[in-house]
């Protein structure tokens, strides 16, 4: 209720942040309260734009989660961190691919300082979850201007590229970008596991092992058994 704040802000009924695991802030950032945030961010200024809850998020983590864009313009207009991290290593960015917020991925792009290609505490990239999620779009606005091979190879903890993450759930677009991008398809995961053989089957996947099997290298190794020293080969492991 804006009416509400605004009166109890001329009052000075509070005047001090300390001691809130969820700040005022946090709060209309949550609802998507851009008049409330608005009134406080007018009373407090870059103080309670760079505030935390108890997780360690600041209120454009919580804009981020529920995709209030609106709420995050006038939070980064008073200096609202877009590398901030939270308890799991997640900057807004990370945190708006995770819940498959595209308008907010989209808007983020654009602020000046942002890193598309930041790990939180698992190792995964916004990619990551955004192929992991099945959020095509916002998977394909990240690689999106990016010439990157390095980010598109990234890794995270459990040793899986973006490659992996989206053959695996049949994200065809996605995985064609990342092949145009230069994602390797020989990258293997701490399973042992290449993208091709992370792949299950359904349709979508099918096509995404298409794409991947037409990427590998060529081999041209030349066979040195002869038919005989085939044939024993194949009797000696079939016994």
């Amino acid at each position: 209720n804006a009416n509400c704040v605004e009166f109890l802000l001329e009052n000075d009924v509070f005047d001090r942040l300390e001691g809130n695991p969820f700040t005022p802030a946090h709060c209309a950032s949550f609802s998507g309260s851009e008049r409330c945030l608005e009134l406080l961010l007018l009373k407090f200024g870059a103080e309670i734009a760079h505030s935390r809850d108890s997780r360690d998020r600041t209120p454009l983590h919580i804009a981020a989660l529920h995709g209030h864009v609106e709420c995050a313009k006038l939070l980064v207009e008073k200096g609202g961190d877009v590398r901030a991290r939270d308890e799991d290593g997640r900057t807004p960015l990370v945190a708006a691919a995770q819940y498959g917020q595209v308008a907010f991925v989209e808007y983020l792009l654009g602020c000046s300082g942002v890193d598309r290609t930041s790990q939180d505490r698992q190792g995964n990239t916004a990619l990551h979850w955004a192929c992991y999620r099945k959020h095509n779009n916002i998977a394909l606005l990240l690689l999106e201007n990016s010439e990157d091979v390095a980010f598109v190879n990234t890794a995270n903890g459990d040793g899986k590229t973006p490659l992996h993450l989206s053959s695996r759930n049949g994200l065809v677009d996605v995985t064609k970008e990342l092949l145009q991008k230069g994602a390797s398809v020989s990258a293997v995961d701490n399973d042992g596991l290449t993208p091709a053989l992370c792949c299950a089957p359904n349709a979508n996947v099918a096509q995404c092992l298409s794409l991947i099997l037409q990427s590998l290298p060529e081999f041209n190794v030349k066979c040195t058994y002869n038919s005989k020293d085939a044939l024993n080969f194949h009797i000696h492991y079939n016994q």
